[in-house]
């Protein structure tokens, strides 16, 4: 998934948003997640994660104004259809990746073994609530390792689909979110909580 699409899902915009609403979703979420009135520990994280969606989005919004404008100029200059090249911004470098953590000790390896047994059982039942409750404990004990962040994402994501199927989207969307900030390194995930987005999007119940 690329970074305008994260950063679209992140805001809960539509594929043809406009200037108003990246606005009126970006003071939304911004006023719940301050730092000022929001003192979780996550809070400060995830207000710059959502002021960076809004940053590329702001970006993509003045590259469609500039292509606009050269298409409307380029019809008025070329009335015989002459091709102009737009050559666009490539995109700033990426830094380089953190290292890597430490390998688990046998007690950790243990500890994520015996969670993933819970959550299988857990997964069978439909007991979500409770899977959120045994991966988070997860975390707090495992906060680096890469697989138990995906196994929360995936936590998420099923809970989101249980809460769309009785109809809960508002609540839905909150964990969809979620699903998103744990799925940075698993591709499957990334794709189908696009699809989900996607089918909402459809449906108008976004």
């Amino acid at each position: 998934m690329d970074e305008v699409t994260q950063a679209r899902l992140l805001l809960q915009l539509p594929l043809d948003f406009d200037e108003a609403q990246l606005k009126q979703q970006y003071r939304q979420q911004a006023k719940a997640l301050h730092p000022d009135r929001n003192d979780h520990p996550e809070a400060h994280t995830q207000f710059q994660e959502l002021t960076i969606a809004y940053e590329t989005l702001q970006q993509v919004l003045r590259d469609r104004a500039q292509a606009a404008s050269i298409k409307h100029s380029d019809a008025a200059d070329n009335p015989a259809g002459t091709r102009v090249t737009v050559t666009r911004r490539s995109s700033p470098t990426q830094s380089a990746p953190p290292p890597e953590p430490p390998p688990l000790t046998p007690e950790q390896q243990l500890l994520r073994r015996n969670a993933e047994v819970q959550l299988e059982d857990l997964r069978q039942k439909g007991q979500w609530v409770q899977a959120l409750l045994v991966v988070d404990e997860l975390l707090r004990a495992l906060p680096h390792d890469a697989r138990a962040r995906r196994l929360k994402g995936w936590v998420y994501f099923n809970y989101a689909q249980q809460l769309i199927a009785q109809n809960k989207i508002d609540r839905a969307r909150q964990y969809l979110k979620g699903a998103l900030k744990w799925a940075n390194s698993d591709a499957e995930l990334w794709r189908r909580i696009e699809t989900i987005y996607t089918q909402l999007e459809r449906r108008g119940r976004w």
